[in-house]
């Protein structure tokens, strides 16, 4: 069902993965969109388990993963940067696999380990 409210269209789904798909269907568009515009995009993503249904379905669109900078909005403080409990982990294993290859999580790029190594100027946010 979807409905207008004002400017706002509202869209109601029957479950949580029906809702994801839809939402992995737009942003896919919109990702297509501004690639045809720029060489390079950068995208934050969530990564708690409402997230899941979106990933899942995003994971499996035909999108050019390389041209992308994939940033997450969490981590945790203190972890090996190879731990399987970081967020940025949890992506790239299940959703961002080596297949789609995006460049880069901020939490890799700002993680102390890394900090000598890379230049925060290297990986522009904007």
């Amino acid at each position: 069902m979807i409905f207008h409210k004002d400017k706002l269209t509202i869209k109601l789904f029957h479950s949580r993965r029906e809702m994801g798909i839809a939402a992995a269907s737009d942003v896919a568009a919109k990702i297509k969109e501004m690639l045809r515009n720029k060489k390079n995009i950068n995208i934050i993503f969530g990564s708690a388990p409402s997230q899941d249904d979106f990933l899942s379905a995003l994971s499996t669109c035909d999108i050019e993963w390389e041209k992308i900078n994939a940033f997450h909005m969490d981590e945790y403080i203190g972890l090996d940067i190879n731990a399987p409990q970081r967020l940025g982990y949890y992506l790239k294993t299940n959703y961002l696999k080596t297949s789609h290859s995006s460049r880069s999580f901020i939490s890799e790029i700002l993680h102390p380990a890394n900090r000598m190594k890379k230049k925060r100027s290297d990986t522009p946010l904007c």
